[in-house]
């Protein structure tokens, strides 16, 4: 069993000399990177279109794409042989999702496109389980009260707003966003900085409606906001799906346009299509998301169907349906 993008495993079920496992499991922590007729290519963050002209488009996208990766992929043919396996004529991000004996995805099939040539080995697994060890001993702020726990009684919304553990700039999200909210009197922004110890720049005035902290569990904070802010990295999206919060989606860079489109498409989120967002761009977007109660009604119906699953379980029935498969031969 090994995490998704581990080529060395490949190596392995190729046939590169040594111990060979009887079954390959690997687990998906990303959005899947499979090329599809149905969609365009991993990273250009567009929408899948299956009509005929759509698939078109596709094809002469994923075209590109493979002859971008050409000089990877000859590495990469290359890497095999020197390890003693043998070197397919498969796309080096195809062979990560067809190779394995299960690839388990941990996600709900409504958060990742349709594929009609997706291999049979992906199974959905639901999502990440909850964080509750780290939410419990965190150490509530004494803002905490006022803020979350008396917000039905404030009729006021909470905008929560985080870049995650790797985006430090905070002229991204956190600032732009502390400057489109700070006349807002029916909004409170709370903004969690990602890592434990940051603090907000030396010089930047924080708006009375806004609360800053260091760290914020996603699980402690997430139930009790209106909206999520965040730069889309998959994790973030996944949280947000756990605990049925519509999310605005602002980044460019690695993962983070595919979990974007991604969100996009399954009704939960505003991507805004940039990593540096206008102060507009950031009011347009938590305005639709308040105004607009169809996001936060789909979240919570992806968060009712990764309630229905058992992540651990789906892997050990995996396990079970590869063991069941070497008895019977």
């Amino acid at each position: 069993m090994t995490e998704s993008l581990n080529f060395g495993a490949l190596a392995i079920r190729l046939g590169a000399p040594g111990l060979q496992p009887d079954g390959f499991i690997a687990i998906g922590l990303n959005p899947i990177l499979l090329t599809s007729l149905d969609h365009a290519p991993f990273g250009s963050g567009m929408l899948p279109d299956r009509t005929r002209e759509g698939r078109e488009k596709n094809r002469i996208a994923n075209a590109a794409q493979r002859a971008f990766f050409e000089p990877s992929q000859t590495a990469y043919a290359e890497a095999l042989r020197s390890v003693g396996a043998e070197s397919k004529d498969m796309f080096l991000l195809d062979s990560l999702y067809f190779l394995p004996d299960r690839f388990i995805q941990m996600c709900v099939p409504s958060v990742e496109y349709q594929r009609s040539d997706a291999p049979h080995t992906i199974r959905f697994a639901g999502g990440y389980p909850t964080t509750q060890q780290v939410s419990c001993s965190w150490e509530k702020p004494s803002w905490w009260n006022t803020v979350i726990i008396d917000k039905a009684a404030t009729g006021k919304k909470v905008i929560f707003v985080c870049q995650g553990t790797v985006a430090m700039d905070f002229t991204q999200l956190v600032l732009p966003t502390m400057a489109a909210l700070a006349g807002r009197p029916d909004i409170i922004v709370v903004i969690a900085l990602g890592r434990k110890g940051m603090t907000i720049p030396p010089g930047v005035r924080i708006p009375a409606n806004c609360q800053v902290e260091d760290f914020i569990p996603y699980d402690t904070i997430l139930p009790h906001v209106d909206a999520f802010i965040t730069t889309g990295g998959y994790g973030s999206f996944q949280r947000a799906l756990n605990n049925g919060t519509p999310l605005i989606m602002a980044g460019t860079t690695e993962e983070k346009p595919e979990s974007a489109a991604r969100a996009e498409w399954a009704g939960v989120a505003v991507n805004i299509r940039t990593t540096y967002p206008s102060s507009q761009q950031l009011t347009d977007a938590v305005d639709e998301i308040l105004g607009d109660g169809k996001y936060k009604k789909r979240a919570m119906e992806i968060k009712a169907e990764i309630a229905g699953y058992d992540p651990v379980g789906v892997i050990i029935q995996s396990i079970r349906e590869l063991v069941e498969g070497w008895a019977s031969t």
